[in-house]
């Protein structure tokens, strides 16, 4: 990602993100948390429903192995080989329908 200054990034980090597209120090290109419990706090303000024990526990290991498919009905990312339904469930996804 880069410092998070950006005439920094320019000169010390030029193939990060904010050195390749930062504007201003205010307009740097991205966000990222100082610390895990910014991290935390700041996904429950823009993400409510997401709970990041449950995916570490349930979700984590296939990104990790890139086991993931891109579901465009729901927009999200979700198991290799699975779709959601209901509240949260997962159906197997027939293996042609795989991306």
């Amino acid at each position: 990602m880069g410092p998070t200054k950006t005439f920094r990034a320019q000169f010390t980090h030029r193939d990060s993100i904010r050195g390749q597209f930062g504007l201003t120090d205010t307009r740097n290109c991205t966000h990222g948390a100082d610390s895990e419990d910014s991290a935390r706090r700041e996904m429950n303000i823009f993400f409510p429903e997401f709970h990041a024990e449950t995916w570490w526990k349930e979700q984590s290991e296939f990104f990790k192995d890139g086991k993931v498919h891109f579901d465009e009905e729901r927009v999200e990312h979700v198991p290799l080989g699975k779709v959601h339904f209901g509240e949260g469930g997962f159906e197997q996804l027939p293996a042609d329908k795989i991306s």
